[in-house]
C-alpha cells in the first residue's frame, strides 16, 4: 500500500478562497492563487495535487 500525505487548506486559506469567489473569481482559479501565495517556485504537478504542507500563515 502506498502512503500519501493528505493536506488541506487551513481555515484562513478557505476563507480567502471564499472572498475571491465572492468577487467573481472561479473557484478553481481562486484555489490555485491561494496555493501559490506562499510559494516562490512550484510545478504544474504540485498545483494539480494541491496543498502538500500546512499553511505557514
Amino acid at each position: 500500500m502506498e502512503k500519501r500525505n493528505i493536506s488541506r487548506f487551513s481555515k484562513k486559506d478557505e476563507e480567502f478562497v471564499k472572498v475571491l469567489v465572492s468577487i467573481g473569481t472561479k473557484r478553481n482559479v481562486a484555489r490555485v492563487l491561494v496555493f501559490l501565495l506562499d510559494r516562490i517556485e512550484t510545478t504544474m504537478r504540485e498545483i494539480e495535487r494541491g496543498p502538500t504542507s500546512p499553511s505557514r500563515r
